[in-house]
């Protein structure tokens, strides 16, 4: 199995992503997530009952990579828009949640205002989700969500990039950027395929009004891990690699993105 793959499906937290088995890290997951709601965030004085923050954290996962509609979760939770705004900023204060906001420079088109949200962990998306299996994360509808959600992840990481300057771009019209990083004088943006023939889409060339070097990660098998596609357009193979550690908790192999 591609260590990509591995990482995806197990997320990022060294005992699942280490486990013995898949099994035994969706076990762990399961119990992580009882935990931080039955224990951690009332040890931190959140007084909302757990079950309300499970049935929100998981409906918030059939959510992932979409943007934010208050409203209409308000409605299915059967709550105020005020409210479900304070439980989504809890999670986010908690880090479990990322909400990407949008990046609304005047560029001259009609542009999508509203953040986006993330599950941060893969594998505790796959697990509010109700994935058994990794052939059942293959063939659900979020598959293309979750795994640009991983990406997000890594490379805000990878960028050591703070909150603050991470967006995503989406005009009305189709447009988007799934990442981009403005710092300084320092704009990088990413679209992000899971795919084995990528290629240059509409998205990359309809972002003119600012230079931006796209960096579309993607599933590739052969090739370099950098490639050219256009003038300022290039093209980056996701790779894993191990680094060894030591610690009572943390297996000698630690993937990491490179």
């Amino acid at each position: 199995m591609d260590s990509i793959d591995h990482l995806w499906y197990r997320g990022g937290f060294p005992r699942s992503c280490l486990a013995a088995s898949d099994e035994a890290s969706r076990s762990w997951r399961r119990d992580f997530v009882r935990t931080f709601l039955e224990r951690d965030l009332p040890a931190l004085g959140v007084t909302i009952p757990s079950a309300t923050l499970r049935q929100f954290w998981t409906m918030l996962a059939h959510y992932h990579g979409q943007t934010w509609n208050g409203s209409e979760l308000a409605r299915a939770f059967g709550v105020s828009q005020p409210a479900v705004q304070r439980y989504r900023d809890l999670l986010a204060g908690a880090y479990v949640l990322r909400i990407l906001r949008p990046w609304s420079e005047n560029v001259g088109k009609r542009i999508v205002k509203s953040p986006k949200v993330f599950i941060r962990d893969s594998g505790i998306l796959h697990t509010l989700l109700g994935l058994a299996d990794r052939e059942a994360l293959f063939g659900h509808p979020k598959v293309s969500a979750s795994f640009e959600g991983l990406v997000v992840e890594l490379l805000t990481r990878r960028l050591r990039a703070e909150p603050e300057e991470c967006f995503f771009w989406a005009t009305h019209a189709g447009a988007e950027l799934d990442l981009l990083v403005i710092s300084g004088d320092l704009r990088l943006g990413f679209e992000v395929k899971r795919t084995t023939s990528p290629k240059v889409t509409k998205s990359m060339t309809r972002c003119s009004p600012f230079p931006v070097d796209r960096s579309p990660p993607w599933r590739g098998t052969d090739g370099g891990s950098v490639a050219s596609l256009q003038s300022r357009l290039s093209l980056i193979r996701m790779k894993m690699r191990t680094r060894r550690t030591s610690g009572a908790n943390v297996s000698p192999n630690s993937p990491t993105l490179r």
